[in-house]
């Protein structure tokens, strides 16, 4: 498996929610995890309100695969940037991408598989495998992340 499609989230509210709160992003101004200069990630740095829209995605997603919330995060990738080919060496971890914005030039790779996730599903892919993304579009790519623990419930 390089990626699965695991279901669908209406993620609207997410995206209306940072459309009118873009200072949200200032918080977390120097993310260069992927020598990609102007990534951001939203980590434990929510609103109250955004946490209460994330919330549920994340108690469904924990309800259909087991396992324990370890992480959750907001991640930016602006147009015209990627993510350097890298792999993530955490062994006890499921890895869930949920597309809140993105556009038709985002392209996923990882392995021998490339694909374009469309806002609000939910794909897990093996996050251990050497994997990349471009985004060549002319808007900002925006993911929920959510990591799970392998214990399950």
């Amino acid at each position: 498996m390089d990626f699965d499609l695991i279901t669908n989230y209406d993620v609207k509210p997410i995206i209306n929610f940072l459309d009118n709160n873009p200072s949200l992003w200032d918080k977390d101004p120097d993310i260069d995890v992927h020598n990609a200069p102007n990534y951001k990630s939203l980590n434990h740095k929510y609103s109250p309100s955004l946490d209460l829209l994330i919330d549920p995605i994340v108690e469904d997603l924990v309800k259909i695969m087991g396992g324990k919330l370890v992480q959750r995060s907001i991640t930016l990738l602006p147009a015209q940037e990627d993510i350097r080919e890298h792999s993530d060496a955490v062994n006890d971890l499921r890895r869930f991408h949920i597309p809140i914005t993105t556009n038709e030039d985002v392209i996923f790779y990882c392995g021998d598989s490339q694909i374009n996730m469309k806002v609000g599903q939910c794909w897990e892919f093996d996050y251990k495998k050497w994997h990349k993304v471009l985004n060549n579009g002319t808007t900002h790519r925006i993911h929920l992340l959510v990591d799970l623990s392998k214990d399950y419930i």
